[in-house]
């Protein structure tokens, strides 16, 4: 078994992640899923190289670990909660297109073209990553 190296950016980016709140008893999306995760420095408007091993979106895994990330609750999102109102997160379904084998020190010299990826090659003629879904995170406002 190999390490790989993968884009996270549909790992991460927060219309990614649902955000519900229960309304008679069914979950509802809320109309504004914004997490508030000041992560717009990991979306790419114009073409620029981008170093794999150095960039944070990118990430490293070897056989056996896992990654994790930590988010915050945007405010306007809780503003009609009250007292015993449920909330909940859960990340939806996702592919990963861009990854390569190898640890993120072994691409600490790969540089690529994004956001076109006109020179990834085996970054993203490779089979996509399944993620499943996540069992959503519930919670209860006190």
């Amino acid at each position: 078994m190999q390490p790989i190296t993968f884009d996270a950016l549909n790992l991460i980016i927060p219309l990614e992640w649902a955000f519900q709140s229960r309304e008679n008893g069914e979950w509802q999306y809320c109309p504004d899923q914004s997490i508030g995760c000041a992560m717009t420095d990991l979306i790419y408007d114009t073409e620029m190289a981008v170093n794999v091993g150095k960039d944070r979106r990118w990430i490293g895994l070897a056989p056996g670990e896992s990654w994790s990330q930590e988010l915050e609750i945007n405010e306007r999102l809780l503003m009609d909660l009250a007292p015993g109102d449920k909330i909940r997160y859960q990340l939806e379904g996702r592919v990963v297109q861009m990854w390569n084998w190898g640890s993120k020190e072994d691409h600490a010299e790969t540089v690529l073209m994004l956001p076109s990826g006109r020179n990834a090659g085996d970054w993203v003629d490779r089979s996509p990553i399944v993620v499943p879904a996540s069992n959503p995170l519930e919670f209860t406002i006190i």
